[in-house]
């Protein structure tokens, strides 16, 4: 998978995206209705995230789930607006029970300040906030509490 890269008119200056176009592509928190209904319905959309939650932290230039990266954390949630809040529960669970565990390396990614303990903290109670720009409101995105 090739990595999203912008290069200045500067030839020594290159910035690289942290993620790819799959982890892009449900990083669109503030429509997802309207992402959903572009991208052929609530089928296909539940088809294309059972994939790219095959592998839940697959690190960058992958086409899979990488929740050791901040884009993707709220991800898991889109099928609960895709009407299938079940793949929603499973996903957070195997999350917080295959990445998260009492190990040296039993913290997803890069703990940026709280946001991956966070996030645990907000998955274990079984929600998550999302903020709809186009309505000028929060809502909670449920799951089942761990």
């Amino acid at each position: 998978m090739e990595r999203s890269t912008l290069t200045s008119t500067r030839p020594a200056i290159s910035i690289t995206w942290k993620a790819t176009r799959p982890n892009i592509a449900g990083w669109f928190p503030y429509n997802l209705r309207s992402l959903f209904d572009m991208m052929g319905g609530n089928e296909k959309v539940v088809a294309r995230l059972d994939q790219f939650f095959t592998q839940l932290n697959a690190a960058p230039n992958r086409p899979y789930s990488w929740m050791g990266n901040e884009p993707g954390l709220a991800i898991p949630w889109a099928y609960d607006f895709a009407d299938a809040p079940w793949r929603t529960q499973d996903v957070v669970r195997r999350v917080e029970t295959d990445l998260f565990t009492p190990k040296p390396e039993g913290l997803a990614g890069n703990y940026d300040l709280g946001t991956m303990s966070a996030w645990y903290v907000f998955a274990a109670m079984g929600l998550i906030l999302q903020f709809l720009a186009l309505e000028a409101s929060v809502s909670i995105a449920l799951s089942l509490p761990g």
